[in-house]
């Protein structure tokens, strides 16, 4: 099976109805940076509390001088920390600001200290008496076409197809229904895909319609199924990215008849069709999926691409760990603070989260905070897309808003040592890029002189 990453495709900006036809027939997995939403806001009222001051003079140097006037110049409404090795190396702007997709930072630590690096999402299967295949979802946020291939292999090779099969029914009681998440909003952006216990594909489908209405999937491995056959057709003719994120049920409609068709390449044969049901009492478990994708997998690919549908799934998937059955999103955001205040004594005077993947405009941040959770980040660095200009490289976190624009990472340091840093920009100006390109330059040189 080809690996997921060359499965994705880079996405830009964020997609309106109208766009989407643009986006060509690539694999369609899109993952943008955050959403779009309008004005830059000025916050007030954290304390500002990160890694340790200096113990001589307990306050946060400046910046060093090849530095100072490149921040004058770019940082407008916004503030630039450095640490090394747990200490507060310089700050600039010490406040409070939004962080936008670098609280992914936060989302991410929490779940791999709880669940463990190799933590793998899980999809359960039963067979009932009048041979009604049940398919009850855990919230795997990377259940693709290619994992329903291998999930058939294992029911077949354990003889479920040796007879014919009544109906599919879909279970998605794991988690509550419904989940509304703050700064999401109505639209078919791959980012606003609905949460669920049970979701393939990130609620989204890429077909082509002929004017003669013929439809097919623009992707081999996705069989096409009735409601990518029914939402086609209310398109135009072309090439569009469908969304199930409009109806909830779509979605799972969508999950149960996706599994029938690829099950079908693999013999089995149904009488029925899909149906939702909740899994019977007592009804013995035939199979117990666990992905072929681990947790770190999941948050490489979140990071990369920003997914905030992804970091959402998995704040939920803590919180149906941790709280049982139906997993709600609160119980999710609850144990990230829980992580980071015993963890890295960061309070709700420091960090605000109202969810986990940084869309929302409620989530605030003090500047030496969001020093602290990058640096808290130091175990899984190597999960952290490179970035940077031709070898000028260090690997980091975007975030993005309409007039938010941050970054969060690990800068170059002498063999041994650490050194994190973060740029929280609330300006219409986006200056991140390049103010993180001179800090970049000036601490390569920095490291190696030090070497």
């Amino acid at each position: 099976m080809p690996s997921l990453s060359n499965l994705i495709r880079r996405g830009a900006r964020p997609v309106t109805r109208s766009a989407l036809r643009s986006l060509g027939t690539q694999r369609w997995v899109v993952l943008i940076l955050g959403a779009v939403t309008l004005g830059a806001v000025t916050l007030v009222g954290l304390a500002g509390v990160g890694l340790a001051k200096n113990p001589a003079t307990d306050q946060n140097p400046g910046p060093p001088a090849g530095l100072a006037p490149d921040l004058r110049a770019m940082v407008k409404n916004g503030g630039v920390a450095v640490g090394l090795d747990g200490q507060t190396e310089w700050s600039y702007h010490d406040g409070t600001y939004i962080p936008a997709s670098i609280l992914k930072l936060a989302t991410a630590q929490t779940a791999l200290t709880r669940l463990g690096d190799d933590f793998r999402f899980s999809t359960r299967f039963y067979l009932d008496a009048d041979r009604n295949l049940y398919i009850k979802g855990f919230g795997d946020p990377v259940l693709i076409s290619e994992e329903w291939a291998l999930i058939a292999e294992e029911l077949k090779s354990r003889g479920m197809f040796d007879q014919p099969l009544k109906e599919v029914r879909v279970d998605d009681s794991a988690f509550e229904r419904d989940i509304l998440v703050d700064g999401a909003s109505e639209s078919l952006n791959p980012y606003d895909a609905r949460l669920g216990a049970l979701v393939s594909n990130f609620n989204s489908i890429m077909v082509e319609l002929d004017r003669k209405g013929n439809v097919r999937s623009l992707e081999p491995q996705t069989p096409l199924t009735p409601t990518a056959q029914r939402l086609a057709h209310r398109m135009k003719p072309g090439r569009d990215r469908i969304s199930l994120s409009a109806e909830y049920n779509d979605g799972l409609f969508y999950s149960g008849e996706l599994a029938q068709a690829i099950f079908a390449r693999y013999g089995a044969k149904f009488t029925g069709g899909v149906a939702l049901a909740k899994v019977p009492p007592n009804l013995k478990e035939f199979l117990h999926h666990r992905s072929s994708h681990t947790l770190a997998d999941a948050v490489r690919i979140m990071l990369r691409y920003s997914n905030n549908y992804v970091a959402n799934q998995i704040v939920l998937v803590m919180a149906l760990e941790a709280k049982g059955e139906p997993a709600h999103l609160e119980d999710g955001v609850a144990l990230i603070r829980e992580h980071l205040k015993t963890r890295l004594n960061l309070g709700p005077d420091q960090v605000r989260l109202v969810e986990g993947s940084g869309l929302s405009r409620k989530n605030q941040v003090t500047l030496g905070a969001m020093l602290t959770i990058a640096d808290g980040f130091y175990p899984w660095e190597h999960l952290m897309t490179p970035r940077g200009q031709g070898d000028l490289m260090a690997p980091a976190k975007t975030g993005t808003l309409t007039g938010v624009y941050t970054l969060a990472g690990f800068l170059p340091a002498p063999q041994g040592r650490r050194r994190p840093f973060v740029i929280l920009l609330n300006q219409n100006q986006n200056t991140r890029d390049k103010l993180f390109l001179k800090m970049l330059q000036y601490y390569q040189q920095h490291s190696q002189a030090m070497n």
